[in-house]
C-alpha cells in the first residue's frame, strides 16, 4: 500500500513558520506547477539494486496504528483481520537501525468478549520483507518478523495447564517499539532537522500553527497551484527519490497538484 501525503506540508509549514515572517511562508521560490514534475524527477535517482521496504500486518481481535522513525504509516480503526502490507521506503531516511512502533487498541465489543480491554488472545504479527525495483520477478526478501510478547497463566484443577496469552491483556492501550536493520541505497533529510513541538511555547506554537493552516487555506481556496506546488515539492520529492519513482508516475501525480 503506497500513500502520498500532502498533509505533511502544513507540519513543515508550521515549523518554518516559527522560524520565518509570515511574508517568507512560500518555500522552493523556484517551484511552480509547470516545473514540478522535472525538478522532482531531476533529483530521483537509479541504482543497480533498488530496494523497496514494506511491512506486513497480521492482526486479531486488535485495531492499530504504525509508526516508522516516528512517522505515521497506518492508522487502521476499522476491524478487520487481512495481511495488510504498507510501503515504508518514505520513512527510511537511510542506511542503518530503524525503528517500528505499533500502537494497539481493543477490537469493537462484537468482536471480543474483553469489552473495551485488549482481550489475552489479542495478536498482531509484523512481517518486514523487500522487493527489488530492478528485479523483474519482484521477488520478496525477508527481513525479520515481529510477534507480540506473551505470558503464561497456569489453569486447570492442579494449576498444571500453562495457557499463554498477550502480555497487555486487560489494557486500553498497548505500545511496543522494535527495530530492523535496512539497507537503501539513497539518503533524504526528511523531518531529521525537526523540533520537539511540546517543547516550545505553546501559545506561539498555537498563533504559528494557525498562521501556517490559514496561509494553506488561503491558497487551495484562492487555486493558487504554484504556491501549492512550492509546498507540497519537499515531501513529494523526497518520496519519490525514497521509491525511485519514473518520470511518467510523477507526471501523473503532477496533474493532480
Amino acid at each position: 500500500m503506497k500513500k502520498i501525503i500532502i498533509l505533511t506540508t502544513l507540519s513543515i509549514s508550521i515549523i518554518n513558520c516559527s522560524q520565518k515572517t509570515k511574508s517568507n511562508m512560500i518555500m522552493n521560490p523556484e517551484i511552480t506547477s509547470q516545473n514540478i514534475v522535472e525538478k522532482i524527477y531531476e533529483q530521483v535517482k537509479h541504482y543497480p539494486k533498488e530496494p523497496v521496504y514494506q511491512v506486513f500486518v497480521k492482526n486479531s481481535l486488535c485495531v492499530y496504528e504504525l509508526l516508522v522513525n516516528d512517522y505515521p504509516i497506518a492508522n487502521e480503526r476499522e476491524y478487520g483481520q487481512l495481511m495488510t502490507p504498507f510501503t515504508i521506503n518514505n520513512a527510511i531516511l537511510k542506511s542503518g537501525k530503524q525503528k517500528i512502533t505499533l500502537r494497539l487498541y481493543p477490537a469493537p465489543a462484537e468482536y471480543s468478549r474483553s469489552g473495551d480491554l485488549l482481550s489475552p488472545n489479542t495478536s498482531c504479527n509484523l512481517e518486514i520483507e523487500y522487493v527489488d525495483n530492478k528485479d523483474s520477478e519482484y521477488k520478496y526478501i525477508p527481513v525479520t518478523k515481529f510477534e507480540l510478547p506473551m505470558k503464561v497463566r497456569m489453569a486447570g484443577r492442579d494449576n498444571d495447564i500453562a495457557i499463554p496469552e498477550f502480555e497487555g491483556a486487560g489494557k486500553k492501550y498497548y505500545e511496543i517499539t522494535y527495530e530492523f536493520d535496512a539497507n537503501v541505497p539513497y539518503e533524504i533529510k526528511g523531518w531529521s532537522e525537526g523540533q520537539d513541538l511540546s517543547k516550545l511555547n505553546q501559545d506561539q506554537l498555537t498563533k504559528k500553527a494557525l498562521e501556517a493552516y490559514n496561509f494553506r487555506k488561503k491558497i487551495v481556496e484562492n487555486r493558487d497551484i504554484n504556491a501549492i506546488a512550492k509546498q507540497v515539492y519537499n515531501p513529494i520529492k523526497e518520496q519519490m527519490i525514497s521509491e525511485y519513482e519514473t518520470k511518467d508516475y510523477i507526471k501523473k501525480l503532477g496533474m493532480n497538484i
